[in-house]
């Protein structure tokens, strides 16, 4: 299926639009730039989370660019292309419905169609309700009927179909089993009951097993839309359709009672530090684990949080007890209740006198009761449960085997990508500690270990690996192949898991190995993994020296690797840690980049398009300061929270109903986008101004109480961000324009708001002069803002009022005003700055006049520079920062982070 010739990995680099909105056809390259397109096709054709089986040539369409950053091959997870208000959004559905999480409800009220056929391959936990807007929007654009008929046929049919692909295809099925895939039909018998009827042609295929896996998947897909589906027209089946008449449930696993021997085992986790207490915000058990022996456990743990060791649980209560310090006087009978104990450990904790207490509770527990160690990493680097000089080094001695938590940043992470990293590391945790508890091969594997010198790591893996693809991590590097490690103290212990919120049974594996760190190996691997293991690439390691200087500038030395480029010539260095500014100058000065090994983009920049002088997009800042005369210039837009929104039209029909409403006054227009709003009109009421109203008897408020029943379901709670809606609520002063920004994005795109309208949550605003588009357009601005994007694993960058905003150093060619306390503050001209001026006017004319904005202006941030009139406005700020016209971005960053200081 693939041409021949091609490499292993293809890069995401455009898309074949199909609307204005919803899916794009993804668009495959050899490399960026290249002549050709190439479009994937999947194992299972319609199957948004399949994976991907081949690439074929794309002609004669129209491709749009799209640099995506995402290269894939044969066997990799299929990535879509999404449309949205304008913006282009690129992954694994997981990903993309993560990142258009602020929309929600503009894709129910316009698109939930699409909304849907991204929630299914994502399990989205509201499926069900995504599926309801979906039939109810069909049924109001087209009538009962119609709507009902269409629901089928575009939602029920298609789904279907995509469970008896999965099926067929994992059993191998035959041409004429495939063909006879379709020889089926969905008709409704009830309120959300529909049957498959199945033709003569399709029964006799299939024999009474591979109904079973049919029934077992239409029920799946089934629960997941909260519908209940009943397969009819099996072929001498008499069976009893009674269960299968009942409401779906999502699940597939086989369930069974506690084994008599016990009930659930208890957990013991210590949190004594903040990074671990974060963590375990997020602790949960899976919903159910079934072992090889046949042993089930469903959601029967309950989660204590305690101050320390006191009220202990009954022995196997179920409980997963997590304590902040292990003060007791007897240790040994404290443990006595628990199964198994962690010792979720931050840095802080690793590093000071509380590893004395765990070490002196490990010492004493009992030798059956397996003691683990889970690392807590800071986000921005690495563990410190390696390092020699740390008192915990007594403390790993005495542990049976190490989490490996890092493995959920690891590029070869394998389980849902959707979820933070903290959140990751927690299901690990939980996961790990029940297997722990309550497989007996695994806690005897476990038990074995203690007293071994040589420390041992337990790996979580969850789904199939892909081929090429190891369980490495920057922690343990024994699974990267061609690693010399002993395998007869290697081991593997295959389980099946549901974890919490997902419909969907996977295999899972703990693999207990030693535990051997070797960054060089891995990094070279992450390397690799990053740039698609292009086929040009030389076949002969990578890894050369780490010059001095900048080894003496990291944190965690040890964990950083120099690479070679395609000439054999060094050019970056991989690191554990997010760089300072320090290292990254460091590095410049030997003409190196560096990257931490999460930062794929840096990586890709570096070595695809030979570009080692950008700023990384993971890089490490010191504490900026919040600077007092900034707070309260820029305010997030309305949270979608705090008010109702309601097409315009409807809200006419409504006041017009009525004599007099205190409601007319707080009506506003709702803008979504920096661009024009266009047809489809919003109004935006604040929901604390109609519980007023309906406790003041207002016949208005009352009557969007009866139409909008999700205002009792709100409830009259106080705001989620009050402040930020009572400042939306205000007008500019006299002479001050409003200015909406995008949330994220860079370069910058910008809009005037009028009087009468208030920004959605993904903008922020801000009042001034013309000052406002010369501060937000310029460069410096761009590189302040951009290094300071958190890091993400969804697709949903984001500007942060405390640091992008609150803690910029204005040029002093701008001054912030307050007219008064009820008024927000204005960005305005400093005196003597007429130039300035000059380029403001001409700025807010060219880029943001009728709703257009810079990023329609603009292909790539490079070509925005290049413009004349920005190219002069940088000038004229870089010379007040004392900086060249020719200062590279590392240069204005560290000015930037210099003046943070200083004004204190």
């Amino acid at each position: 299926m693939t041409p021949a010739g091609l490499p292993d990995k293809l890069h995401l680099c455009g898309y074949v639009r199909l609307a204005d909105r919803g899916f794009a056809l993804p668009a495959y390259q050899v490399k960026p730039g290249a002549n050709a397109w190439y479009t994937a096709v999947a194992v299972v054709n319609g199957d948004h989370a399949s994976e991907i089986e081949g690439f074929e040539l794309l002609e004669d369409v129209p491709v749009e660019l799209f640099d995506t950053g995402i290269i894939v091959g044969r066997h990799d997870l299929w990535r879509d292309v999404f449309l949205w208000e304008g913006q282009k959004y690129a992954g694994r559905p997981s990903e993309i419905l993560e990142a258009l999480g602020e929309f929600r409800d503009e894709l129910l009220t316009h698109a939930p169609l699409s909304y849907l056929d991204l929630a299914l391959p994502a399990e989205a936990p509201d499926t069900a309700d995504i599926t309801e807007a979906a039939r109810d929007f069909l049924e109001q654009k087209l009538g009962a009927t119609r709507g009902a008929a269409n629901f089928i046929g575009l939602v029920l049919r298609p789904g279907i179909l995509i469970e008896l692909r999965r099926e067929a295809n994992s059993r191998f099925a035959s041409v004429d089993e495939l063909d006879s895939l379709r020889n089926f039909r969905v008709r409704q018998s009830g309120p959300a009951r529909y049957d498959i009827e199945i033709a003569p042609k399709m029964s006799e295929t299939f024999d009474r097993a591979a109904f079973e896996e049919l029934e077992a998947a239409v029920t799946r897909f089934a629960g997941r839309l909260g519908i209940t589906l009943k397969v009819i027209g099996l072929k001498n089946d008499a069976r009893d359709h009674s269960e299968a008449e009942r409401p779906a449930t999502p699940t597939s696993i086989r369930k069974s009672r506690r084994s008599p021997r016990r009930g659930s085992p208890n957990i013991l986790i210590i949190a004594a530090d903040r990074r671990s207490q974060a963590i375990c915000r997020h602790l949960e058990p899976p919903s159910s684990i079934a072992s090889g022996s046949g042993s089930v456990w469903e959601g029967e743990y309950r989660i204590d949080h305690r101050d320390g060791l006191k009220d202990l649980p009954e022995p196997h209560d179920g409980v997963i007890l997590i304590v902040d310090n292990v003060g007791t006087r007897d240790a040994k009978r404290a443990l006595s209740a628990f199964d198994v104990v962690v010792w979720l450990a931050g840095n802080d904790a690793l590093s000071d006198a509380r590893s004395n207490d765990i070490y002196e509770l490990a010492r004493h527990r009992d030798p059956q009761t397996p003691f683990l160690i889970a690392p807590a990493p800071p986000a921005d680097g690495p563990t410190v449960l390696m390092e020699t000089r740390t008192r915990a080094k007594h403390v790993l001695e005495q542990a049976n085997a190490v989490i490996d938590t890092t493995l959920a940043r690891s590029p070869f992470w394998t389980g849902q990508l959707r979820r933070s990293i903290d959140r990751r590391m927690a299901d690990m945790i939980a996961t790990v500690s029940i297997l722990a508890a309550a497989i007996d091969s695994v806690r005897h594997d476990l038990n074995t270990r203690r007293g071994s010198k040589q420390p041992s790591s337990a790996t979580l893996s969850i789904g199939e690996r892909r081929f090429g693809h190891e369980a490495a991590s920057e922690l343990n590097a024994t699974s990267l192949r061609g690693m010399q490690s002993d395998r007869r103290m290697s081991s593997r212990h295959g389980f099946e898991i549901r974890e919490q919120g997902s419909t969907i049974v996977r295999n899972a594996a703990l693999e207990i190995n030693p535990l051997w760190t070797d960054f060089e190996r891995f990094g070279e691997a992450a390397f690799l993994n990053a740039i698609g293991r292009e086929a040009d690439w030389p076949n002969r390691t990578l890894i050369t020296g780490v010059p001095g200087n900048l080894l003496h500038s990291l944190d965690a030395p040890n964990l950083s690797v120099a690479l070679n480029d395609i000439d054999g010539k060094p050019s970056l260095v991989l690191t554990a840690e997010s760089p300072r500014l320090a290292t990254i100058r460091e590095a410049w000065d030997s003409g190196l980049a560096v990257a931490r090994y999460t930062d794929t983009a840096t990586i890709r920049a570096t070595a695809l398009q030979r570009n080692p002088f950008g700023l990384p997009e993971e890089m490490r800042f010191p504490k900026l300061a919040r600077l007092a005369q900034n707070q309260g210039l820029v305010t997030r837009g309305v949270d979608a929270r705090d008010v109702l929104r309601l097409a315009e039209t409807e809200w006419l029909d409504i006041r017009n109903a009525s004599v007099s409403s205190s409601l007319s006054a707080q009506a506003r227009k709702y803008r979504p986008t920096v661009g024009e709003a266009g047809s489809n009109l919003e109004i935006a009421l604040p929901t604390a101004a109609i519980w007023d109203g309906i406790r003041n008897g207002d016949s208005v408020a009352r009557e969007l109480l009866r139409r909008f029943p999700k205002l009792q379901e709100r409830g009259e709670k106080a705001g989620k961000r009050m402040s930020d809606l009572i400042a939306a609520w205000t007008r500019p002063s006299d002479g001050m324009q409003r200015w909406i920004i995008e949330d994220g994005r860079i370069p910058v795109e910008a809009g005037m708001l009028r009087a009468e309208e208030v920004p959605a949550q993904r903008l922020f605003f801000i009042d001034g002069d013309q000052a406002v588009p010369c501060i937000i357009f310029s460069r410096p601005f761009a590189v302040w803002a951009k290094a300071l994007l958190p890091a993400s694993t969804s697709w949903a960058s984001r500007f942060q009022v405390s640091r992008t905003f609150d803690a910029f150093p204005f040029p002093l060619c701008f001054r912030i005003e307050r007219s008064s306390d009820e008024e927000p503050p204005q960005l305005r001209f400093a005196r003597g700055h007429e130039r300035l001026k000059v380029l403001g006017e001409r700025l807010s004319r060219r880029f943001m006049g009728n709703g257009r904005n810079v990023g329609a202006e603009f292909s790539d941030e490079m070509n925005y520079r290049r413009d004349e009139m920005l190219e002069e406005l940088d000038s004229i700020l870089l010379r007040e920062m004392n900086l060249p016209n020719d200062a590279s971005d590392l240069d204005i960053l560290e000015a930037l982070v210099e003046q943070n200081r200083d004004r204190l």
